[in-house]
């Protein structure tokens, strides 16, 4: 059972009364009760807070150009995706500084919601734009000029199984349908599952018909760990094609089983 702490016997605390910078305690569980006047408007309180495990842990709201520091190492506590406040960019340019940290570290698929996690952080001179894209629930706003942004680093986890530079020839596309069509000048035009390579140039890969019931089978060859997948709609001009939502199922010489959220076994 666990034991509550009202923080009463501090407080309470109001108008311009010194507050400590910290308050102990030697519970594992505390019950805060705020209350704010009516004719004030105002954003609220922030609480920090830390444990044993994980003195380095912060808040959702902290951002990125809260720290001086080049490089550093933070805890993200769980549930940051629905806080308010915007982010830029995406983990491939970087973040602008003034994006939050543990928002965009989800964003990035460095931690999950549902868990939070380490974050490790490296600043690097801003960048002209910031592309926004939507990712793991959150849309990243496109940005301007900043001094600074921010990468995440991985310990190669974000290397990618991309055509630059790599041996492919051991993993395999395979799909339900694939559209083929001819062009204005009577040349044959193959929209086939091997074209589903983020960068590949020409046609993507398109199915044949417009259901749920369409699949892109990819077969890496061998064991891979997957931390991340990204999409694209066609690059070509006149074809306005992209899949709006999508589930992924994976399989390792057994039955095929779809990724799930962690905590609420939903489909992701």
């Amino acid at each position: 059972m666990l034991a509550k702490v009202i923080l009463f016997p501090t407080g309470p605390y109001c108008g311009n009364m010194p507050v400590p910078e910290e308050i102990i305690l030697d519970s594992n569980a505390a019950t805060i009760y705020f209350e704010s006047q009516s004719h004030v408007s105002g954003r609220g309180f922030l609480l920090s807070f830390a444990s044993s495990d994980h003195p380095d842990l912060i808040t959702c709201l902290e951002r990125a150009n809260h720290h001086v520091q080049t490089e550093y190492s933070r805890y993200c506590p769980a549930g940051c995706r629905q806080i308010a406040g915007d982010i830029s960019g995406n983990i491939i340019e970087g973040y602008r500084d003034t994006s939050l940290l543990c928002k965009s570290a989800i964003h990035a698929g460095i931690i999950a919601d549902e868990l939070g996690g380490q974050i490790s952080v490296i600043q690097q001179k801003g960048a002209s734009r910031y592309q926004g894209i939507l990712a793991n629930g959150i849309l990243s706003q496109d940005g301007s000029l900043s001094e600074k942004r921010f990468i995440f680093t991985s310990n190669g986890c974000d290397e990618s199984l991309s055509l630059e530079g790599r041996d492919t020839s051991n993993i395999l596309f395979t799909a339900s349908s694939s559209w083929d069509e001819t062009n204005e000048i009577g040349e044959l035009v193959q929209w086939s599952a091997d074209k589903a390579w983020l960068k590949i140039q020409g046609p993507s890969w398109a199915a044949n018909q417009s259901n749920h019931r369409q699949w892109l089978e990819i077969d890496l060859g061998e064991r891979k760990r997957i931390t991340g997948i990204r999409t694209t709609g066609s690059t070509m001009l006149n074809f306005n094609f992209y899949v709006k939502t999508f589930i992924v199922s994976y399989k390792n010489n057994s039955k095929w089983r779809t990724y799930k959220e962690i905590l609420s076994n939903e489909e992701k």
